[in-house]
């Protein structure tokens, strides 16, 4: 294992600690299996473009990860507003999301519909 992959993946574990991240939150929001994200955290695998991407919209500052302190100041680095860690609705969230909508005026359900890309 280099030096480079053992260092990166160090301060991989401190940007999933900082974003208050598990090992599987991170694996399943990366599409990685545990055993892979284990194998990033380790320095044992070198963590590719994909995962790299994946890290970014999850709010990781991927500049940091990779080359740590020695990012240059005017470095862009994106910072997403919030975390939102996708999963599908619970059949109850469904029920509630569907009844509220039903329950919404003309405006409100425009905008729900807005927001959702509709």
């Amino acid at each position: 294992m280099s030096n480079f992959l053992l260092e990166a993946g160090n301060r991989l574990q401190k940007e999933m600690k900082r974003l208050g991240l598990d090992q599987a939150a991170v694996a399943e929001n990366a599409g990685v299996s545990r055993r892979t994200q284990y194998s990033y955290e380790s320095g044992n695998t070198a963590m590719n473009i994909e995962y790299l991407d994946a890290l970014r919209r999850l709010g990781a500052d991927v500049a940091y990860i990779l080359m740590g302190d020695d990012v240059p100041a005017d470095f862009p680095v994106f910072q997403p507003p919030a975390l939102y860690v996708v999963r599908d609705p619970t059949p109850g969230e469904l029920d509630d999301l569907v009844r509220l909508y039903r329950e919404a005026g003309t405006e409100l359900r425009a905008a729900a519909l807005r927001v959702l890309g509709g």
